[in-house]
């Protein structure tokens, strides 16, 4: 099975290079027409509000049960993006740091008001960041490409058809 750092490893100019990849599922060059550039979103009462640049590395579901923590019980769904290309326009995020099941340091964004999550991210090098799709003003352009951490999905979890699979 794949790993996340296959799904790290794939960007909109490189392709995928990790396996058990369905055919088409991850698109090598997303572009505008696509509708996937500048993208506003904010946290629930809107005290929080951002903008992304560019179209997501990649689309992902996340089964770790750290996302089903924050998410109440569902897998986190994220567009990946560089953190750069994620611009907060209103208000500043306080962020709760731990440790993911992978090791990984983890910073979870959140509204200091309403507690609705904008963003995770990783402190490496060249940082990635995850948006929670719900937080986006339109969320109708995810596609999930990859669903992580599938051996911490409950039984009640399913898969999404067409991405690819890792444990």
């Amino acid at each position: 099975m794949a790993q996340l750092d296959d799904v790290r490893r794939w960007t909109p100019l490189s392709g995928f290079e990790g396996e058990n990849v369905a055919q088409g599922a991850l698109s090598a060059d997303p572009s505008p027409e696509d509708g996937m550039s500048g993208h506003p979103g904010g946290c629930l009462c809107g005290r929080v509000r951002f903008e992304l640049e560019g179209p997501p590395l990649a689309q992902t579901a996340c089964f770790c049960r750290d996302c089903q923590r924050a998410t109440g019980g569902s897998p986190g769904l994220y567009w990946v993006v560089q953190g750069p290309n994620l611009r907060f326009t209103e208000g500043e995020p306080a962020t709760f740091w731990s440790q993911a099941d992978s090791g990984a340091l983890v910073g979870r964004r959140f509204c200091r008001v309403c507690g609705a999550p904008v963003s995770t991210i990783y402190p490496y090098d060249d940082p990635l960041c995850l948006v929670p799709v719900g937080s986006l003003d339109d969320p109708s352009a995810f596609a999930p490409q990859a669903n992580l951490w599938m051996r911490s999905a409950q039984p009640w979890h399913c898969a999404h058809p067409g991405a690819l699979v890792c444990s």
